[in-house]
């Protein structure tokens, strides 16, 4: 899934590609040319829709890691609960699709 971020304060948008998502935090993957360009210190503001779920996700994310393996960079953000407007309806949203993703990939 394709997710936008921005810095703080900016209508500058930076797509990444989602390739790890929890009620808690996400992950995006870089790979190739692309670069991670956002803040590591402060909060950027990331957007994207969840497949089935009706209305666009808007979280504050904070900068937590980044790893390389075998030639892609992985960046991975936790979800600021203090400054994300409704978090935790959000956050339970984004659990309540995992669940289901899950249950669907135990069911084959």
């Amino acid at each position: 899934m394709r997710a936008s971020f921005y810095d703080r304060g900016s209508d500058a948008r930076v797509r990444y590609t989602v390739n790890d998502i929890s009620s808690s935090g996400l992950a995006i993957r870089l790979s190739g040319q692309q670069e991670y360009t956002l803040s590591e210190t402060e909060c950027v503001r990331v957007t994207f829709e969840l497949p089935g779920v009706l209305e666009p996700l808007d979280l504050q994310v904070q900068f937590v890691h980044r790893s390389f393996v075998q030639g892609v960079e992985r960046v991975g953000f936790v979800i600021d609960m203090r400054t994300t407007p409704i978090a935790e309806v959000q956050s339970e949203t984004i659990l309540r699709y995992v669940m289901e993703r899950q249950s669907q990939l135990l069911r084959g």
